[in-house]
């Protein structure tokens, strides 16, 4: 049986803010950050680790740009796509 939402998202190319990296790793993974709270709060408290949110939802994605950016935190990393497909694609692991 086939999924059309999951095979949509599958073709969709996922969006990253700052930029893309070209090796993914992390200290602290999380999906589906919401409004971030916790996310940023975690970022701001430990400068010297990295954060990777994947937010589906682009709208979400957006507004967690602009806390990133008043924040002014360089250790975060945004990534706008399906966790399903963005984990296995840029993170090497399967799931």
């Amino acid at each position: 049986m086939k999924c059309f939402p999951y095979e949509f998202a599958s073709r969709r190319e996922a969006l990253f803010y700052p930029v893309k990296p070209d090796a993914f790793a992390a200290d602290v993974l999380e999906i589906g950050p919401g409004r971030g709270d916790i996310l940023l709060s975690e970022a701001e408290m430990l400068p010297h680790k990295r954060f990777v949110g994947i937010e589906i939802k682009k709208r979400r994605y957006f507004r967690l740009i602009k806390r990133v950016e008043k924040r002014q935190l360089t250790n975060v990393l945004l990534i706008q796509g399906d966790a399903r497909i963005v984990i296995p694609n840029h993170f090497g692991v399967n799931m």
